[in-house]
């Protein structure tokens, strides 16, 4: 929580401060006529998300021409080096938790909002199943199958999201006059994931996926092009010393929101807000051996895009 209030205040404190010149630096004062500067409030936030999939894209260190061996045949491998697989990818699932909104009013009408809220765990559903097709001087084997993005449930990845958001407001209507009093803002939203944690099957198709690479360098192609249960087997291949690594790039995104407040009397007011953010980020996979070599990297752009809808009970000073 310490680093959305951090983030947040780094976002808002700008436009805070630059009506230093107009305000008189009077931001913990009371107007003559009892104008209220603050409120906060608390309450539900549901996000969710609206863009689709994009395809994972795929590249390893077996180069187009790569060459290995088969029986003691040399044997040239390719297909391996970069791919997109069709109908494949991420999408975020929906999430609710309890979210805050601090708002600073410059005048009647115009303020600065701070959206934050406790940082939810976020399922990342997959889609579609990744293939690989190899080709060889010798022989053109089937699709191999690498992982099914709909393993666990169709839960791919799971991670906890911060997504903390500063926007300038107007508000129609006037304080003490006006009891339903809309409004519109805009702003940016920035977005950083951790605790990312694999689903345990993708994770151990992926080392099966790297212990083929491998054996293709040690120059066994042969064997790289046997089953799943066969690589798993192979002592030489090392699969149990791959090892797995998921990130998120973290993002800015701009955002939008309407919204109103009803007072019950100076103080307390209720709050309704829809807000929509045109959010991406590049999720990453990436699998080393036990000398720390990359053999894959596999990266889905997940678009995110959530409406965000927030309730809550508010307080004035």
């Amino acid at each position: 929580m310490k680093k959305t209030l951090s983030i947040a205040c780094a976002v808002a404190a700008p436009m805070l401060f630059s009506q230093s010149a107009t305000a008189a630096f009077d931001y913990f004062k009371k107007s003559d006529d009892g104008f209220k500067r603050y409120s906060i409030s608390g309450g539900w936030l549901h996000a969710d998300p609206q863009g689709d999939a994009t395809p994972v894209v795929n590249k390893t260190a077996i180069y187009d021409g790569f060459e290995s061996e088969a029986s003691g045949i040399p044997v040239e491998v390719s297909g391996l080096e970069q791919w997109s697989s069709p109908g494949t990818g991420l999408e975020s699932d929906t999430v609710d938790t309890f979210g805050m909104l601090m708002t600073y009013y410059v005048d009647d009408h115009w303020g600065v909002e701070v959206k934050a809220g406790i940082p939810p765990k976020v399922d990342i559903l997959g889609k579609g199943e990744v293939f690989a097709n190899v080709e060889t001087n010798l022989i053109t084997p089937d699709p191999i199958s690498i992982t099914d993005m709909t393993r666990g449930g169709g839960v791919a990845s799971t991670a906890r999201a911060w997504l903390p958001a500063a926007l300038v407001q107007y508000q129609f209507g006037k304080p003490g006059v006006n009891k339903l009093r809309p409004y519109v803002g805009a702003g940016v939203m920035y977005a950083y994931f951790n605790d990312i944690d694999l689903n345990k099957g993708i994770g151990q198709d992926l080392q099966v996926a790297a212990g083929r690479l491998q054996l293709i360098k040690d120059g066994q192609a042969a064997a790289a092009l046997g089953t799943k249960e066969q690589i798993r087997d192979n002592i030489d291949a090392g699969v149990a010393d791959m090892r797995v690594k998921v990130e998120a790039d973290s993002a800015w995104a701009p955002i939008i929101n309407v919204g109103a407040t009803y007072d019950f009397d100076e103080n307390w007011f209720a709050v309704g807000s829809i807000s929509y953010a045109k959010l991406d980020s590049d999720t990453t996979i990436t699998v080393k051996n036990g000398e720390g070599d990359q053999l894959i990297e596999a990266k889905s752009k997940i678009d995110i895009d959530p409406y965000i809808t927030y309730l809550g009970v508010g307080y004035r000073f």
